[in-house]
């Protein structure tokens, strides 16, 4: 009640921003708030959780907002640094040096170690982006 015809129309259109995201090709990391205001309203039940947690939190939300705006593979690359004591970390900072190494850093299914191992919210609101919405 109160709520004047026209008032909601922004969270309609919002409904649409996956089809607008892919037709228009927009990466993550270049609307990052907008994601996470999707996931809070249409997001999963677990997803409307971890939003909530950023959203409420200062240091979760500035975390993330710092962080979501790193392209996927800057922060594969990150994550390799701090554990070079894997192979797959090692292989995927030479393949950045040396292109013709050819590993992926999109490539999970090598990575021993996972960025969704970090307990933080922030993290898991940004794998919920990245898995739900690219």
């Amino acid at each position: 009640s109160g709520i004047k015809e026209g008032s909601l129309e922004g969270l309609k259109s919002l409904n649409y921003w996956p089809q607008i995201k892919n037709n228009y090709q927009i990466k993550s990391h270049d609307s990052s708030l907008i994601n996470l205001l999707y996931l809070c309203i249409f997001g999963s039940d677990t997803d409307k959780e971890i939003v909530f947690s950023v959203m409420t939190n200062s240091r979760q939300l500035s975390s993330f907002c710092h962080e979501s705006v790193r392209p996927f593979n800057s922060k594969k690359y990150s994550e390799a640094l701090s554990s070079l004591n894997d192979d797959y970390s090692i292989n995927l900072i030479i393949s950045a040096l040396c292109p013709e190494e050819n590993i992926d850093p999109s490539d999970h299914s090598k990575n021993t170690r996972s960025f969704t191992e970090v307990k933080f919210d922030y993290v898991k609101a940004i794998n919920a982006i990245e898995s739900e919405l690219d």
